[in-house]
C-alpha cells in the first residue's frame, strides 16, 4: 500500500506522514540523469534518479520507532541535497515536543493534576500535504494519505485486552532486492560511462553479499549479462550498475558493466538474478 504525493519548493522541510510499513513517495526535481540516494538521519535508506527531464520519484517504505525523522534526497556523487523531508513515524502531523508537566505548590501541597488530554490515533489522522522549498530552486515532493479509515459513528465499542506496545519495529520486511530504476544515456553523453545506469535497491533486513549474483538484460538477442564481484551489500542500501568503463567502488556501491555503447533501451526487461539462477526482481525499462 502506498500514499499520495505531496511536492516541495525551497528550503523549509516538508512534514509528511510515514506510517511504519506504507510506502511514501518523494517526489521532485534535481539535476537530469542523476543517481539520488535517500538518507534517513544520515544513514541511507534508499534511492534512484532523476530523469532527462530532471524528475525523480522515489518510494521510501519505513520500520522505525515512533518519532519524527529528518528523511534527504541527495545526489549520488556529491551529496547535494534535493530534497528535505520530516517523516512523521506512527504519530500524528506536527505533534509538539513532549512538555514537562508543571507542579504548582499551594500552602505546601501539590495542586491536583489537570486531566490528560487523550492523544489521537496516528491511523485515524488524515494527512495533509504541505509545500516547502530546497537550496538551489530544486524541487522536491512527498507523498502523503489518508490512512486508516475512521469507524463507524454508530459503531459499539467492544472490550478488548490491549497488548503493552513494545515500540519494536516490524521485522516483517521485504527480503529480497529490487531494481528500481534504469536511466538511459543520452545521445549527447556517448562518452559518459556514468551516464546509463541501474539502481537496486536492499529492501531487506540483512546485508546480502552478491558474489556470483547477475544483472541480465533479457531483451538483447545475446542476454548481455553482468556478474558481480563479491560485495556485502548493506540493508537499505542501494548499488549503482554504470553500462560504461571504471573502477568498482566497494565503499560506494558503484560497480562498471565495461560496455563502450549503450545496453538499454526502451521496452528492455532487466532481471536480478541470484547466485542459483532465481530471478530475484525484474524491471521494463521505460522512457
Amino acid at each position: 500500500m502506498s500514499l499520495n504525493p505531496q511536492r516541495a519548493v525551497g528550503a523549509t522541510r516538508v512534514e509528511l506522514a510515514c506510517p511504519n510499513g506504507l510506502t511514501v513517495f518523494l517526489e521532485g526535481n534535481g539535476p537530469p540523469r542523476t543517481a539520488l540516494l535517500i538518507f534517513l538521519e544520515d544513514r541511507p535508506v534508499g534511492g534512484g534518479s532523476t530523469g532527462a527531464n530532471g524528475e525523480y520519484r522515489l518510494p521510501l517504505t519505513l520500520r522505525e520507532r515512533p518519532g519524527i525523522y529528518n528523511v534527504a534526497v541527495r545526489t549520488r556523487s556529491e551529496r547535494t541535497e534535493v530534497g528535505q523531508f520530516s517523516c512523521y513515524v506512527d504519530i500524528p502531523l506536527n505533534t509538539p515536543p513532549t512538555a514537562t508537566p508543571e507542579i504548582v505548590v499551594t500552602s505546601g501541597l501539590p495542586a491536583a493534576p489537570s486531566t490528560p488530554t487523550a492523544t489521537p490515533d496516528p491511523a485515524l489522522i488524515t494527512p495533509t500535504a504541505t509545500a516547502a522549498s530546497v537550496p538551489g530552486g530544486s524541487t522536491a515532493t512527498a507523498t502523503t494519505g489518508t490512512g486508516y479509515p475512521p469507524p463507524s459513528a454508530n459503531a459499539t465499542a467492544t472490550p478488548t485486552t490491549t497488548p503493552t506496545p513494545t515500540n519494536e519495529p516490524d521485522e516483517a520486511a521485504d527480503e529480497t532486492l529490487d531494481i528500481v530504476d534504469i536511466t538511459l544515456r543520452e545521445s549527447n553523453q556517448a562518452g559518459n560511462p556514468r551516464a546509463e545506469f541501474v539502481s537496486i535497491d536492499n529492501g531487506s533486513n540483512f546485508t546480502i553479499n552478491l558474489v556470483g549474483w547477475q544483472l541480465v538484460n533479457t531483451t538483447r538477442a545475446d542476454q548481455l549479462t553482468y556478474t558481480f564481484p563479491s560485495y556485502a551489500f548493506g540493508a537499505g542500501l542501494v548499488a549503482v550498475v554504470f553500462s560504461g568503463q571504471g573502477a568498482d567502488d566497494l565503499n560506494e556501491g558503484e560497480f562498471y558493466w565495461g560496455q563502450s555503447g549503450n545496453i538499454w533501451s526502451i521496452g528492455d526487461v532487466a532481471e536480478l538474478r541470484d547466485n542459483t539462477g532465481q530471478v530475484i526482481s525484474s524491471y521494463m525499462v521505460g522512457e
